[in-house]
């Protein structure tokens, strides 16, 4: 029980990791594409990349709810949190592959 706890919470915690990366990725995406940014919060970055087309009203609010799960984690403390957390981690994973690698595609055909 204890292994799989600490195996739960390390998924959390890459996770954490992992949002950080993928919303400062999008700024510096964005910057790249030459969008004024109007604000450097998370929030204001994805609500940014849904008005400028990087991101599609849907990927924004799946985007949106990912950031919302990433705010509970420092509730962590609280098992069913954690354990609801932890189920979605893995489709947060893909959204942000998905949407990373198609941003990085539309660079390397922009420079090309």
């Amino acid at each position: 029980m204890q292994a799989a706890r600490g195996e739960r919470d390390s998924l959390i915690q890459r996770f954490e990791y992992s949002y950080e990366l993928f919303w400062k990725f999008l700024k510096k995406y964005a910057e790249h594409q030459f969008i004024t940014l109007e604000s450097t919060s998370p929030r204001g970055i994805i609500r940014i990349c849904v008005q400028s087309g990087i991101l599609t009203e849907e990927q924004g609010s799946f985007a949106a709810e990912m950031h919302e799960y990433r705010n509970k984690t420092s509730h962590m403390y609280r098992e069913e949190i954690a354990d609801i957390i932890s189920e979605h981690v893995p489709e947060f994973y893909t959204f942000m592959r998905t949407v990373s690698q198609h941003c990085m595609q539309t660079y390397q055909e922009i420079k090309a």
